[in-house]
């Protein structure tokens, strides 16, 4: 599902077997699209001036939400299965259910 914020949509296209997008809502331009493989599917959550994407492969990836430009904050791997479920935040935690398991994080700062 994509996200809206500040009057853009982020979200996950296809191309380039997933690839991150940030689109214009006011004229369905595109402003930019991140290089490389996301994955099949991702979880997109919007917090604050910030995106938390959950791939697939149970890495959470960091971007800013800024429609100048794909600019990645942090990665790194939380969960060691499939994860087909999606992201979950409640205050500052967030939620991971891969295949075997259901894990909380704390809600990372950068």
């Amino acid at each position: 599902s994509p996200v809206i914020l500040k009057g853009h949509l982020f979200g996950l296209a296809q191309r380039n077997k997933g690839s991150l997008v940030c689109l214009d809502l006011q004229d369905g331009k595109r402003k930019w699209s991140s290089p490389g493989r996301i994955g099949d599917y991702a979880s997109i959550v919007g917090v604050e001036n910030q995106l938390l994407i959950l791939t697939t492969d149970g890495d959470l990836v960091v971007v800013a939400a800024e429609p100048t430009s794909y600019r990645e904050i942090h990665r790194t791997q939380v969960a060691n299965s499939a994860v087909w479920a999606h992201l979950t935040v409640t205050g500052d935690r967030i939620y991971v259910k891969d295949k075997k398991h259901l894990t909380a994080y704390a809600l990372p700062k950068f």
